[in-house]
């Protein structure tokens, strides 16, 4: 397990590298300098400033790459919609309210089906021959899916675990009008619903004015850069510099009558945007999640202002060549700033530390996290730690469970897990209950040894009543193991 951490974000790495470079590879067919502006923007960009492949990461990385490949397929289209359906599928793995896409685009084919108006999407493929092939792939995964997971559980242990994967006090039930309205409020606060209003003002000006179409475009970058930049230095968070850029995409769509455009828009786009709206459903985090899945509609918001630019008529406006040049510098100046941003966000928000990378100086030297650069008070806390599970991991017991928040101290004793998952969203009553009807149903998980720090001893009863026994650590938190093996293993704890 040493540096395994470290080695997981070179996964992340290479995996976020390759997949800004297979976006840039195809949509530079539309654009070159579009495609790459968007894959460096991509390519900067961590979801949280974590470096990950987490559902987070994934979800934006399988739906970028399922609707990129559905847009630009050229050669072995068939084959390649389906890969398109293998990698839509994985993103609904990470957010099951994603399939809203699917359904949402059987409904168009159906209609257009109906209507005889089958839009083309690649040379003599339609939208109807994009559905059947991506079906196909969905279906594939589906199936292996299937196969993994009920060769697991039983058809009727799932029906009965269901009830409690939905039963989560971090996730309320709310209605989906409460839950709608929650995410126009996250979106819309005071300071986004300025600039929206301005330039809804620019949009309405320019359509009323033909001729001014060029300076409200303007105008609506300098006022997109600057809400950049004020939500760079006023919330010093990466995942809301990549909102911004969205609603610039969306009113050059809407002033726009490039096919080309309108394609974009609606095969990535418009994904990207629905998505941000399912993973706000399926979380907790609000504004954070959402802004952080609307990385999709943000990449295809970048080829869209480019294009756009290039499709400004500039032929009937006086000093045309001057203008032109103008709008040539402050589209290049969105670009910057936007990019600059993620750059300067990247080094300076380092998830769940204080201070920028530069505040990281200790580098660990052993175990799990090993080759990384944290602070000080970070690195004695994992030595800390790293010396209480190294006796954990000397004892002969294999399944372990830990009340406490530090999700990566299982990888640091290499034992079984005793519990539902790694986060226990919180170490509190509900989570204990939680426990208890998990071992209700698997019982044979049932922990053989358990950690509890020091803030969660009042847990300690609990658990003392069903026959384990406690003993303290030098640092002064509890391992309670089960009495009828106490005797043997309680001197290698101690």
């Amino acid at each position: 397990m040493d540096g395994a951490i470290l080695h997981s974000r070179y996964c992340f790495t290479i995996i976020w590298s390759l997949s800004s470079f297979f976006c840039f590879i195809r949509l530079r067919r539309f654009s070159r300098v579009g495609a790459a502006a968007s894959s460096l923007i991509l390519l900067i960009y961590a979801p949280f400033s974590i470096m990950a492949l987490s559902y987070n990461s994934l979800g934006i990385i399988t739906l970028l790459l399922s609707t990129v490949i559905a847009i630009t397929a050229n050669r072995f289209v068939r084959i390649q919609y389906i890969i398109s359906g293998l990698f839509f599928s994985a993103s609904v793995l990470c957010c099951p309210y994603l399939a809203t896409v699917y359904f949402l685009f059987s409904l168009i084919v159906l209609i257009s089906y109906i209507k005889k108006q089958m839009y083309t999407v690649n040379g003599r493929y339609t939208i109807g021959s994009l559905w059947l092939y991506t079906t196909f792939g969905i279906i594939i995964s589906s199936v292996f899916f299937l196969i993994f997971v009920f060769s697991r559980i039983t058809f009727n242990d799932l029906l009965r675990v269901f009830p409690l994967i939905l039963d989560d006090p971090e996730h309320p039930k709310m209605s989906l009008i409460t839950k709608s309205a929650e995410y126009f409020r996250a979106v819309f606060d005071r300071y986004f619903a300025v600039l929206f209003l301005c330039i809804s003002i620019s949009f309405a000006v320019g359509k009323i004015k033909r001729t001014l179409k060029p300076i409200c475009f303007i105008i609506c970058i300098v006022l997109t850069s600057s809400y950049i930049l004020f939500v760079c230095v006023q919330t010093m968070y990466l995942n809301f510099v990549m909102f911004p850029i969205c609603l610039l995409g969306l009113y050059c769509t809407f002033n726009s009558d490039s096919k080309i455009i309108k394609k974009i828009f609606y095969f990535i786009y418009l994904p990207g945007i629905i998505y941000s709206f399912c993973l706000h459903l399926s979380s907790n985090q609000q504004i954070f999640a959402i802004s952080s899945a609307s990385t999709v509609a943000a990449v295809a918001a970048a080829i869209i202002i480019f294009l756009y630019y290039k499709e400004i008529n500039f032929s009937y406006i006086e000093k045309e060549s001057i203008l032109r040049l103008v709008s040539a510098i402050f589209v290049s100046y969105l670009f910057i700033i936007q990019i600059s941003a993620g750059l300067f966000l990247r080094y300076n928000n380092v998830f769940l530390e204080p201070g920028s990378v530069y505040a990281q100086t200790v580098c660990i030297n052993s175990g799990l996290e090993k080759g990384i650069l944290v602070t000080k008070e970070r690195a004695n806390i994992y030595n800390d730690s790293l010396t209480e599970m190294s006796i954990i991991k000397n004892t002969g017991y294999q399944k372990v469970l830990f009340l406490s928040e530090n999700t990566w101290l299982y990888l640091l004793c290499e034992k079984e897990m005793a519990t539902y998952s790694a986060w226990l969203s919180g170490v509190n009553d509900f989570s204990i209950n939680r426990l208890d009807s998990y071992y209700e149903i698997c019982t044979d998980k049932k922990p053989d040894l358990i950690y509890v720090e020091a803030r969660y001893s009042k847990y300690m009863q609990h658990f003392i009543a069903k026959g384990y026994k406690c003993d303290i650590t030098t640092k002064g938190n509890y391992i309670l193991v089960k009495s009828s093996a106490a005797s043997t293993e309680t001197i290698m704890i101690r």
